[in-house]
């Protein structure tokens, strides 16, 4: 019998552990029943499968006539999900959710809870739906986008649930610990910020097709560098630490919730294919902390 985790903190939604039957000549897992969902679902009639190269984004939307059963068949994806049935007990609350084809697991998500998802790896997505695909019904949130320094961005206190900070930005920060701070006050208590960033450990990375190497230049704990490459092409980069991120963001009041090292780089120039991309090295990490007060 599959281990069926009823969410905490949002109403209806289910993960899914399912039995795994094998041995050496393979493997058979039964991924999905009608029945493990009981009379909150209804029967799904179109599967789809998404594959996303690592560093990819899926915003956030939602669906007033479906429900989605998402299942990870192959490497590491980051939902967040956002209740926003008005009326629900856990309206407004907002979970994250990461999984993992190498452990076989699934997500119910109900209708009207906002769902997207930061592929951490490369990733297989398989995600059946209780309708057929309705452009009508493919419903994005309220999106305005505010172009402003960091810190002194002109919002309120406490007016975001999630805040996403990555690919790129953190080396354009002269100061880590103002931007923690600006996080903080822009999240509410119990928000959470989210990042997916280059490794620190990268601009230290030689591009050499054959061999993994350090740059003689560069120094990992160096207070910044000069990017003679694109897209810095000049620029001038702040060279922070893991550790640096890491104390920045629990000194300025958050929760550090989950912390993870990946090899593949978000972001690769054209016609470049280097060693140390080959799964050796860092070359990205997430992050997933939680304002506490």
């Amino acid at each position: 019998m599959p281990e069926l985790i009823p969410s905490s903190i949002i109403d209806d939604v289910i993960l899914v552990r399912p039995d795994i039957h094998g041995d050496e000549r393979g493997r058979f897992v039964e991924t999905y029943r009608r029945s493990w969902f009981g009379d909150q679902g209804s029967e799904m009639v179109q599967g789809n499968r998404s594959e996303k190269q690592a560093g990819a984004l899926v915003g956030l939307h939602y669906h007033l006539r479906q429900a989605d059963y998402w299942y990870a068949l192959r490497g590491t994806v980051r939902v967040v999900l956002h209740d926003l049935r008005v009326g629900s007990r856990t309206d407004g609350a907002t979970q994250v959710i990461d999984l993992e084809g190498d452990t076989d697991q699934g997500v119910y998500i109900p209708r009207g809870v906002a769902h997207g998802f930061a592929a951490l790896t490369d990733v297989l997505l398989t995600y059946l739906v209780d309708n057929y695909y309705d452009n009508s019904d493919e419903l994005g949130l309220a999106c305005r986008y505010i172009v402003s320094t960091v810190p002194g961005v002109p919002l309120a206190d406490g007016t975001a649930d999630l805040l996403y900070t990555g690919k790129g930005a953190l080396i354009w920060m002269p100061d880590i610990d103002a931007w923690a701070r600006e996080a903080i006050r822009l999240l509410r208590p119990g928000g959470h910020l989210f990042v997916y960033e280059g490794h620190p450990a990268v601009p230290l990375w030689t591009w050499d097709e054959d061999t993994p190497g350090i740059r003689d230049d560069r120094s990992y704990f160096a207070r910044s560098h000069v990017n003679e490459s694109f897209p810095g092409l000049g620029a001038t980069e702040w060279q922070w630490t893991l550790g640096q991120i890491i104390t920045a963001v629990i000194t300025a009041g958050m929760e550090l919730l989950s912390l993870g090292e990946h090899p593949e780089p978000f972001w690769k120039p054209g016609g470049v294919s280097a060693a140390a991309w080959d799964g050796r090295l860092p070359n990205s990490f997430s992050m997933l902390a939680r304002r506490t007060r």
